[in-house]
Parts: structure tokens; sequence; C-alpha cells
């Protein structure tokens, strides 16, 4: 069975945005309080709700138009290496944040990427910091909000 690369595209990024769209319902769009914020899940689920209409476009668009080599082939080669290398990377993340902290499991998992896509050891252990140090500040210390799973 051939499938067009628009279809498959558009199926994918639905059922990703979908994966995230209903687990936001959960933690509640609308506000709570008399302040009138949003709730915790009215930025994914809009963003998710943003995403479907566009997967859902993309499916339209494969079985509109008629282009002879449209048609997805897979070939495993370096680029799909790095998707499942990044995919299990970002797998081992929450994994490894289950058990540990935020921060450990953070810094490992840019460090390990950095090292796989090939940076330098000073490279490396600036942008560790950088990034660890930048999240801390703006989500824990400006925004008060703290990561746990």
């Amino acid at each position: 069975m051939r499938i067009k690369k628009d279809i498959l595209s558009g199926a994918a990024a639905v059922c990703i945005a979908a994966a995230f769209m209903f687990p936001s319902l959960r933690l509640g769009v609308a506000s709570l309080t008399s302040d009138g914020v949003p709730g915790p899940g009215f930025f994914p689920f809009f963003v998710s709700l943003l995403v479907v209409g566009l997967g859902v476009a993309l499916i339209l668009k494969g079985c509109i138009l008629k282009d002879a080599d449209a048609y997805a082939t897979f070939v495993f080669d370096d680029n799909s290496k790095n998707v499942f290398v990044t995919i299990a990377a970002f797998a081992a993340y929450l994994a490894l944040w289950r058990v540990s902290d935020f921060f450990l499991a953070s810094a490992l998992l840019v460090v390990f990427l950095n090292f796989y896509y090939g940076r330098s050891l000073k490279f490396n252990v600036v942008y560790t910091v950088v990034f660890i140090s930048m999240v801390y500040l703006v989500f824990y210390r400006f925004l008060r909000i703290y990561f746990v799973i």
C-alpha cells in the first residue's frame, strides 16, 4: 500500500496533537479563580487544536493533489537514525526525570544530545550550564512553575 507523504504527515500531526489535547482538558482550560487567568490546560489545548487543524489541512492537501512522486518511501539513513536516537533520548529523559529531578535529567539530556550531534566539549559545557540556568531562572524564579512528574 502506498501512502502519500502529506497524508502520512498530517495523520501523525493529528495523533500527536490529540495525545496532548486530551490531557490538557483534564488540567482545565477555563479559569478556576475570579481573576480570569486561564487554567493550566489553556495553552496546550489551543496549540494542539491548531496542530490538529493544520494536520487535517495537510491530509486534505494530500487527498486533493495528484503529484506522481508524493508517495512516502522509508529509507533507513542517517537522518532517520538521528530521529530514532533523539526520540529514545527523550524517552530516557522522561524515565530519568521520574526517578530524579528535572535539572539532573535535563542536564544529562542536553549533554548527551550535544555529544551525539558532534558539539565540542567546551560548547557542551557552556550550553548545558546556560540552558539549565535559564530554565531555572525563567520557570522557578520568575514564573514560580515547579516541574513535578
